[in-house]
């Protein structure tokens, strides 16, 4: 039976959370709630709806007039009042919310995107509706919360192929990218779809190609090359001529001093979304497993993307990247001096004190119930980024 948490009574057994485990007030999914603070924990967390089994405890049963004295609180002070849940059009969402809210629609998302690319192989044209109508959402939940989508992307384990999780994460960090630099709604719109269409040329290149895995030959990555420019074919040929659009697919792959490709063309020469462009691609190809080089902890890639900032990337844009993802980028596991690691979840305006949710301790080497602690808050400081050697993956 699924049931809303306020309606949780004591006696109830709850089989499982509807959500992600990291927002369970408690490790186990499956408990019995014995007393006033179990409830008061599923009822204060992000929760909305679980599972709950009658045959092992109490069931649903008709409102009564009269409160259950076991329920009520054990403080003299009167009970807070029925809080219900209103997301007002104009108002922000918090990081658990809007990621709930992404993580139902990024589905549908990516599996128009899983049709639209195969569609695009073998007609050689670009669905522009149906991409316009994925594009609206990205916009409208980045806008909402800049964080959430974004972190989903790069977290989350989909079942869809790479290059469909590219796109959507493309698209998600171009938006965030693009409200850091101030740009109006209307531009918005335009760098976020093209961050969904600028490796769009991929879909004309042999598929066993872009399937391998491992490092590609010298002849093979000068047949990837030529992506941008098939790109624009394709798009040209499905009525796309947004000037952005076209230029972001075409300049992508350009670097600041000139080592890019297709044409070399130096910094002063690059439009702002192309530079924009640039960061954005080369952050998810090396945090992604279809890195050749190797994965890199959000964090070490942002360290590295510093080292090559002077030669690769413009470097306002830059920086203004590193202000939307943060020194220890969200998804990145951080190792507290208390012992605990959590996972970073939202960015503040001090970028080297994030807000994390704390799941583990290395003190007994045990998950923990999550706790969310703002660093900028807490006598805990950051000791380690380097999740490798724990054997803990990201839990969202």
């Amino acid at each position: 039976m699924k049931i809303h948490v306020s309606d949780l009574k004591i006696g109830m057994f709850v089989q499982d959370i509807c959500g992600r485990w990291i927002n369970n007030p408690f490790w186990r999914n499956s408990m019995m709630i014995e007393n006033f603070d179990h409830l008061e924990q599923f009822r204060s967390s992000s929760l909305d709806y679980v599972w709950v089994n009658p045959s092992k405890g109490r069931g649903l049963e008709p409102e009564s007039e009269i409160e259950d004295e076991e329920e009520r609180p054990p403080a003299a002070s009167p009970p807070a009042p029925k809080i219900t849940k209103i997301i007002k059009e104009n108002s922000t969402p918090s990081f658990d919310g809007e990621y709930e809210r992404a993580r139902l629609f990024s589905k549908h998302m990516l599996s128009t995107l899983d049709f639209a690319l195969s569609d695009t192989i073998n007609s050689g044209t670009v669905d522009h509706q149906s991409l316009s109508e994925i594009n609206s959402d990205v916009v409208r939940s980045v806008s909402r919360n800049p964080n959430a989508l974004v972190s989903l992307m790069l977290n989350e384990q989909f079942k869809r192929g790479y290059d469909q999780q590219h796109a959507l994460s493309l698209s998600a960090l171009m938006v965030a990218l693009g409200m850091q630099l101030n740009l109006d709604r209307e531009t918005l719109t335009r760098v976020g779809m093209a961050g969904l269409l600028m490796d769009i040329g991929k879909t004309a290149l042999p598929q066993a190609l872009m399937k391998k895995q491992g490092k590609l030959t010298e002849e093979e990555f000068e047949l990837v090359k030529q992506h941008p420019i098939l790109g624009k074919e394709i798009l040209t040929k499905s009525g796309i001529h947004d000037e952005i659009v076209l230029d972001v697919c075409l300049n992508h792959h350009e670097r600041s001093d000139g080592s890019g490709y297709r044409q070399g063309l130096t910094n002063d020469q690059l439009s702002l979304p192309a530079k924009m462009a640039a960061v954005c691609d080369v952050y998810h190809a090396i945090i992604s497993t279809k890195n050749y080089s190797g994965t890199y902890n959000p964090a070490i890639a942002i360290r590295k993307m510093t080292e090559w900032q002077s030669a690769h990337f413009d470097r306002s844009v830059f920086q203004a990247f590193v202000r939307v993802v943060g020194v220890y980028p969200v998804g990145t596991l951080l190792q507290l001096r208390s012992g605990r690691i959590g996972v970073v979840i939202q960015q503040v305006e001090n970028l080297a004190k994030p807000t994390v949710k704390i799941f583990y301790s290395l003190k007994t080497n045990s998950y923990i119930a999550p706790e969310i602690v703002d660093l900028t808050k807490s006598k805990d400081e950051i000791v380690c980024i380097d999740h490798h050697s724990t054997g803990l993956v990201v839990p969202f």
